[in-house]
């Protein structure tokens, strides 16, 4: 019996494009206005020279965007010549400008219909690399909990966050189904914790040995079919 449905989050429920747009910009327009001066000396070269060393230094925020995000931002400050300190408030105060934009994700249109008919029957968590707030969308009333690799410290398709999502949801991985659009972070990743997978496909890319919807109403009849 299957009572538990683990859900990713970004390109899965919704398309989070238009919130990252937003949310960056909102981000460096918090730079421009602390900084203006520095601001007029940062460009998009820069940006990605300096993530790059940020990611060569420490390359586990790789697995953490927001802590990444921070880091990058801190960095480019410093280079620009504030002290630590500076760097460290005025960052900050940008990844919070950032974070009020990121939740306004557009959804994708059966999302909702969805979801509703499926908490009705299963217990539904989400797990994302991203940093969304599930809770702080229209969809959160649908989600028991919600595991984010920034916060919890580990990331798909590392199986620690399958196992994490598991013990919180107080089940076993025989009786749960994990939804994703990566094949290597949510198929790959739920099958080696041992949990079943469907690969959210809408562009029809096809992978072999996946059990594959196109749609999010697919998704009650596929269930059905792995029982």
């Amino acid at each position: 019996m299957i009572t538990t449905l683990f859900f990713d989050l970004d390109d899965t429920v919704w398309d989070p494009r238009p919130a990252l747009i937003a949310a960056d910009r909102a981000q460096w327009q918090s730079i421009k206005d602390q900084h203006p001066d520095i601001a007029a000396n940062i460009d998009r070269e820069l940006i990605n020279t300096v993530r790059e060393t940020v990611i060569h230094k420490t390359p586990s925020l790789i697995e953490n965007v927001s802590d990444l995000r921070l880091s990058v931002m801190r960095e480019l400050l410093r280079h620009k010549g504030l002290s630590d300190e500076q760097a460290d408030q005025s960052a900050n105060t940008a990844f919070a400008c950032f974070m009020a934009k990121r939740n306004d994700v557009e959804l994708f249109d059966d999302a909702h219909d969805i979801l509703s008919a499926l908490s009705e029957r299963y217990q539904l968590a989400a797990i994302t690399n991203g940093n969304a707030d599930v809770h702080k969308t229209s969809l959160g009333r649908y989600f028991s909990f919600a595991l984010r690799a920034d916060l919890v410290g580990m990331a798909k398709p590392d199986a620690a966050i399958f196992n994490l999502a598991l013990q919180q949801a107080q089940t076993t991985a025989e009786r749960c189904v994990h939804i994703g659009d990566s094949i290597e972070n949510d198929v790959k990743g739920a099958i080696n914790a041992g949990i079943r997978a469907i690969w959210f496909d809408p562009e029809e890319r096809h992978y072999n040995g996946a059990t594959t919807i196109t749609a999010l109403s697919e998704l009650p009849a596929t269930l059905e079919g792995l029982v």
